[in-house]
């Protein structure tokens, strides 16, 4: 059986840094999971705060004087933000089920 995946991403100048960004988080996870469940929740959440807030300030260096830096047509800030709700619920829960 040949199964293939298609995929497409849109994008406009360095808008893939926003799912770029979370490489690390993710491996970070991958390795923190094995010991603890909550232990891999709070560190992936601190890692994806730090992954949007590079993602704002990328977006706000870049955008002086060129164009938009977008990911699926939303801007590379808008991802930051995102990134950073999401790891702040994540470490949330995870201080919450640690303690």
């Amino acid at each position: 059986m040949d199964v293939k995946f298609r995929f497409f991403l849109v994008w406009r100048g360095w808008g893939p840094l926003a799912l770029a960004s979370l490489i690390l988080p993710t491996a970070l996870l991958a390795i923190v999971i094995q010991w603890s469940i909550p232990a891999a929740m709070l560190s992936y959440g601190i890692a994806a705060v730090v992954a949007g807030a590079v993602c704002i300030y990328c977006r706000n260096e870049w955008n002086q004087g060129s164009g938009e830096h977008m990911m699926y047509w939303i801007p590379l800030e808008i991802w930051g933000w995102l990134w950073i709700v999401l790891g702040a619920v994540l470490s949330i829960t995870g201080i919450v089920k640690l303690m």
